[in-house]
């Protein structure tokens, strides 16, 4: 497993970090040319652009102007990079032309498809993290220097005190939203997964057949919700939400938990039927002629 997650890492790698680079380096363009100013004070940049010569003024805000596009465009292109990414890795490696050579390796199938996963989401975490960080770039040197006073100057250990007293469960919550982040990421990855290994099925237009499988789950996804939905509001009618509002205010805390532990089993059940089903279709009905 461990050799299979460094190869797809790898090969991941390759396509990804140059753009996360780009990311970055087009950010601090943004935060050197004026961007950090406009946010700490919308006044600022056209003061100074004000007080240049017409022609330099001209050239510096066509500059600002082209590298704040740039980036809002590397950042979609970002995003869009890592799903054909992602989709190229799982289609090529598993349905296509490397397929035969990974089937034969000694590892199962659960393996194969687990290594492409973790590094699937490694990598939408860490192009999450590289957006994250870009905006912090984007308020340029006067915006970081006030996040590192604003950190160096605030008492971490009264905030800690009172967050224990309003809520003395609260790493149980932050590891609850924790787990409920990474299987979101794992939901989204092997949606697609299924959607190509149903779309594989077909004897031809497998790419048509794979996004028609995407959308065809999702729609069932959304009639499920609708109906636990309406579930709910025929429960109404026999007082079942009126006890469970009662509930949450008697029980905040617990309340909250419960709520989170529903929405991390209902993710758990989503991905579970994600990954056996792709699974299935790998190991039974795999055809890669």
């Amino acid at each position: 497993m461990r050799k299979l997650l460094k190869y797809e890492m790898r090969a991941m790698n390759r396509r990804l970090f140059p753009i996360y680079a780009g990311m970055l380096a087009i950010a601090l363009l943004n935060g050197f040319f004026g961007m950090g100013a406009m946010i700490q004070d919308s006044n600022a940049l056209e003061r100074m652009l004000d007080a240049l010569p017409s022609p330099l003024s001209f050239l510096l805000s066509m500059m600002q102007m082209v590298i704040v596009i740039l980036f809002f465009g590397i950042l979609m292109g970002m995003m869009v990079v890592w799903l054909l990414t992602t989709i190229n890795r799982f289609n090529k490696g598993l349905l296509g032309e490397e397929g035969y050579l990974m089937f034969t390796l000694p590892v199962t199938t659960g393996r194969l498809i687990g290594s492409k996963l973790l590094a699937s989401s490694i990598h939408l975490v860490l192009a999450s993290l590289v957006a994250l960080l870009s905006m912090c770039f984007m308020a340029g040197t006067t915006g970081i220097s006030a996040f590192f006073r604003l950190m160096s100057d605030a008492d971490f250990g009264s905030f800690f005190g009172e967050l224990a007293r309003a809520c003395p469960t609260w790493p149980i919550v932050v590891l609850e939203f924790l787990v409920f982040c990474a299987l979101g990421v794992f939901g989204t990855v092997l949606h697609f997964y299924l959607a190509m290994a149903l779309g594989h099925l077909s004897n031809s237009h497998r790419t048509l057949m794979s996004v028609l499988a995407y959308i065809g789950i999702s729609v069932v996804m959304s009639m499920l919700t609708s109906m636990g939905f309406s579930g709910l509001m025929l429960l109404e009618n026999v007082g079942f939400v009126e006890n469970m509002a009662r509930f949450v205010f008697a029980h905040g805390q617990l309340a909250g938990h419960l709520m989170m532990l529903a929405l991390i089993a209902l993710s758990v059940a989503e991905c579970a039927v994600f990954w056996f089903g792709t699974r299935y279709i790998l190991k039974r009905r795999l055809n890669l002629e």
